[in-house]
């Protein structure tokens, strides 16, 4: 059988013409894509080389300067300088062995300390670490004007007993002198304190019974604390009242940066639990109840 090629002018029969065009064709689609892996592949970062552990220079500073101080001298010298590096080194190298090993996987220790970490990175991406203005202070302290005033302070004389009918009689007791009668006491048997410095030392229902009493040169019937059962004779109250700005800064400037790092926490765990499927116990969570919470700083911080 003859098979005629069909030939154009000045050219060579069609099929071979078009097998020549698909083929040019296809070498400069390869060109261009091995043209456009090789700049991906140029941009893209570098993946860590499992091989190589490099420790900064500015790293080792840091490290140097905390060994130092520790020591309790200005600065390393050369042998000690060697030794703290070559520790690092060391460490370094056994981490990367370990997790190599897998021996990370299941670690409470390290899932803390990694939890600790994504803590800190919340408070930092929401800008909770910031220092507060002045004008943000102000603004606070008008805002909550109630929660930074002197509470009233209560002006207390009292006898005590382990039992309640070991008290002596109310009648017997002297409203003019501190009272000699009762048992022996750990705390004073007068004092000056708020409400809450009376539930710190005594107990809340000890602290409840005072603020109801009215100032009076006689002594009250029996009142049950922590320590055992007391009379008390509420000698006068002082009001509270408002406190200058200067005198409360430092505590609105711990509420304010407090507050902010527990938002940004719990916006970064609310924006966590939303991509995430939670199940407890095998039931599914409608919706997550963060706590409070905040990172947990190496150099505490007064909110730690």
């Amino acid at each position: 059988m003859t098979t005629l090629a069909i030939e154009a002018p000045g050219g060579p029969p069609a099929p071979r013409r078009i097998l020549t065009a698909l083929a040019a064709l296809a070498r400069a689609r390869l060109v261009q894509f091995l043209a456009i892996g090789a700049a991906i592949f140029l941009a893209a970062p570098r993946p860590r080389d499992d091989h190589r552990i490099e420790i900064s220079a500015a790293e080792l500073a840091i490290v140097h300067a905390a060994q130092a101080a520790r020591d309790g001298t200005g600065a390393l010298d050369p042998a000690k300088a060697a030794e703290v590096t070559a520790r690092v080194l060391e460490d370094r190298m056994l981490f990367r062995e370990g997790v190599r090993m897998g021996l990370d996987q299941g670690d409470p220790i390290i899932e803390l300390r990694v939890v600790q970490k994504v803590l800190l990175l919340a408070e930092g991406l929401g800008g909770a670490t910031r220092e507060p203005t002045t004008a943000e202070l102000r603004a606070a302290c008008d805002r909550d004007a109630a929660r930074y005033r002197q509470p009233p302070r209560y002006h207390v004389m009292h006898v005590f007993a382990a039992r309640r009918e070991s008290l002596p009689a109310a009648d017997g007791l002297d409203p003019a002198a501190l009272p000699a009668a009762g048992a022996p006491f750990p705390l004073p048997r007068e004092t000056r304190a708020t409400a809450d410095e009376l539930r710190r030392s005594y107990g809340a229902g000890f602290a409840d019974a005072v603020v109801q009493l009215a100032p009076s040169t006689r002594y009250s019937e029996p009142i049950a604390s922590s320590f055992g059962w007391h009379r008390v004779r509420l000698v006068d109250v002082a009001p509270g009242g408002a406190l200058p700005f200067e005198a409360v800064q430092r505590q609105i400037a711990f509420d304010l940066v407090l507050q902010r790092r527990q938002d940004a926490i719990r916006r970064f765990l609310d924006a966590a639990a939303a991509r995430d499927e939670l199940v407890v116990a095998g039931t599914r969570l409608a919706r997550f109840e963060p706590p409070m919470r905040v990172a947990r700083h190496e150099i505490a911080s007064g909110e730690d």
